[in-house]
This record gives structure tokens, C-alpha cells and sequence, in this order.
């Protein structure tokens, strides 16, 4: 994916998690390990997340939740 298909993905996750009354998600983003050059995603990813509305804290999941391939997200509820 790149950034702007990313940032698209990723915003409508956030939504429809939002949508459903979920208040924590884990998104998987991938460790980069096929990316050329350094790995672009989990930056994209944490960008959306620090300007995103509807998300408060978010961070790295725990290694058996897929460590830095994944981020868990702290999704705020509607008003």
C-alpha cells in the first residue's frame, strides 16, 4: 500500500470501529520487511493516528500481538 491508500484504509477502519462501539482495535500494518528501502507504513499509520478525531492513545503491540508489525488503538466514543 502506499501512503494515500493507507491513510484511506485506515481512516475507514477507525470508522467502522467507531460505528460498531469498539473501544480498542489492533491494527496490522506489517513489519516492512518487503518495503525498498525502509519500511513506510507504521509511520503513516501513527501520522493518521496523531491527527485522527476519533483516536486517543495508541502503541506498539505487545510481541505476541505482532510487536512492530501492529499498533493498538484506544478508539473514542461517539458523542
Amino acid at each position: 500500500m502506499d501512503r494515500e491508500a493507507n491513510y484511506v484504509a485506515v481512516g475507514a477502519f477507525v470508522l467502522e470501529a467507531r460505528t460498531s462501539g469498539l473501544s480498542k482495535v489492533l491494527l496490522i500494518h506489517g513489519k516492512g520487511n518487503h518495503s525498498p528501502g525502509r519500511p513506510v507504513l507504521e509511520g503513516v499509520v501513527r501520522s493518521f493516528l496523531e491527527r485522527c478525531p476519533h483516536t486517543g492513545a495508541f502503541g506498539k503491540a505487545d510481541r505476541k500481538s505482532g510487536g512492530r508489525g501492529a499498533t493498538w488503538v484506544r478508539i473514542r466514543p461517539k458523542a
